[in-house]
């Protein structure tokens, strides 16, 4: 069975779906899929995966680990909202919802920067925001926005992010 990537390529007209974004494509299936080896076979062995707020993960054994999760049962449902590319980066937005083992389905919105060597994805930072639940993205009447855990304020490293972020969750409230 191909690849979900040449699958895409093959599919796609010309110049409409790059290498990497298939990639990205192969990456997210492989979650909704709960195919771990497919995630895994999209990253370089010297990944680094940076999850805002919580922790960074290095090398593809670590990740492989970290995706490893008890608290959630069945495969994640994950929607891409936008893929936007520019030189060795690809920057999605996106959302989806989890089930955990209480049966309580918990819904999310995020934002991922993956950055490329060649077709493997070397860099992964994720900006993740759990929707309805203690981790809220205020903007305050000056237009500034602030990412906050338990009312206390989180500096984001990339406000342009949280900007997204705070557009998808609006959106998907609607």
């Amino acid at each position: 069975m191909p690849k979900l990537v040449e699958v895409l390529l093959a599919a796609a007209p010309r110049g409409y779906v790059s290498a990497r974004k298939a990639v990205i494509g192969n990456y997210i299936e492989g979650f909704r899929r709960g195919d771990h080896a497919q995630v895994l076979g999209c990253l370089a062995e010297d990944i680094v995966w940076e999850l805002y707020g919580h922790k960074t993960v290095r090398g593809k054994a670590a990740f492989a680990a970290e995706i490893q999760n008890d608290m959630f049962e069945g495969e994640p449902t994950l929607e891409i909202d936008r893929m936007v590319e520019e030189g060795d980066t690809v920057a999605v937005t996106g959302g989806g919802s989890v089930r955990k083992k209480t049966g309580e389905e918990m819904q999310f919105v995020f934002s991922e920067l993956f950055t490329f060597d060649a077709n493997l994805v070397k860099r992964l930072e994720t900006w993740h925001i759990w929707l309805g639940s203690r981790q809220t993205v205020i903007v305050n009447t000056t237009g500034e926005v602030g990412l906050y855990l338990d009312g206390k304020p989180l500096t984001p490293e990339a406000g342009s992010f949280i900007d997204m972020l705070n557009r998808a969750a609006a959106e998907r409230r609607m």
